[in-house]
């Protein structure tokens, strides 16, 4: 005869795990709360990693099973107890207001479904999200857009800095005008030496630093990135295309002497091997190819 345990026993195996015994019972909303808020608190300084370049992550348990890191349940963690982690731990820029990169990744994010979608014959949610494509972007023209600098910038309250790789990935996603993919690329052109190092890019115009970020001249906030390598080629081409592909053939050489690194400053390098530095310029560069022998 097969056994079936209880309905108390289940409840009362994750008590016992925990604490070794009882606990005491939460009885209103707000210990509720205070409780969830606390044990949160343990757990994000419990899971907390360092990487090999001192940076944090936090994988989605204490302790093994799940040696990975998931952007997804980070965004939960942030969403849900930001206070438990400080500033150094977060080392990304807190942006407020209408913010441009998200609302781009929302475009891309829209197209890639009209496609699936397509697929599908489902003719009326192409259309509606064909026009909330369209509509974004030309909030993004409307709202972010510096005509005087001739750039992007990175939101719209807090951490209004003007966006080098923002405004690139609006120009490879082709949710600028073709008036400002020009001037962009013209900025990127008169002003490669400020934003390029070994054809890794800066996230900032030159000697600017993110107001809400600590440390400069690091990671995200004055390092530079081969992660938006291929979208800034792409916009670069615009304009020169010999330096677009000189840019290229920096960062294969620098890599082939210090590997795929996350970023560099000078002679700092960070994290080898890191994915992304190799992986995702090449959507950039055969956009850009494909796009030469269009044209040609």
């Amino acid at each position: 005869m097969s056994w079936r345990p209880c309905q108390s026993q289940i409840w009362m195996l994750p008590i016992v795990l925990c604490t070794g015994s009882v606990a005491q019972a939460v009885e209103n909303l707000d210990n509720a709360v205070v409780w969830l808020e606390n044990e949160s608190q343990r757990m994000i300084h419990a899971c907390r990693r360092e990487m090999h370049d001192a940076v944090a992550a936090f994988p989605p348990q204490v302790g093994i099973g799940y040696e990975a890191f998931w952007l997804r349940d980070y965004a939960y963690m942030l969403e849900g107890y930001i206070q438990g982690f400080t500033e150094k731990e977060l080392d990304t820029a807190r942006k407020q207001g209408d913010v441009l990169f998200s609302s781009l990744l929302f475009v891309q994010a829209s197209r890639q479904l009209v496609d699936l979608l397509e697929t599908m014959d489902r003719a009326d949610q192409v259309t509606r999200w064909g026009d909330e494509a369209k509509k974004v972007s030309a909030k993004i023209r409307e709202v972010f857009w510096d005509a005087q600098l001739g750039l992007f910038r990175a939101a719209t309250h807090q951490c209004r800095e003007l966006d080098i790789w923002g405004s690139a990935l609006a120009v490879y996603l082709n949710v600028a005008t073709k008036e400002q993919a020009l001037a962009i690329a013209g900025y990127f052109k008169d002003h490669y030496g400020e934003i390029v190092q070994l054809g890794q890019i800066r996230h900032l115009p030159g000697g600017v630093y993110w107001e809400q970020a600590d440390a400069r001249d690091e990671y995200q906030n004055g390092a530079y990135w081969s992660t938006p390598t291929g979208w800034f080629v792409y916009t670069l081409d615009l304009v020169d295309s010999t330096l677009a592909d000189e840019t290229v053939i920096d960062m294969v050489n620098d890599f082939r002497q210090r590997g795929c690194i996350e970023w560099c400053f000078g002679e700092t390098a960070r994290l080898p091997n890191y994915l992304a530095s190799g992986t995702n310029p090449l959507a950039g560069i055969r956009k850009m190819v494909e796009r030469r022998k269009q044209t040609n």
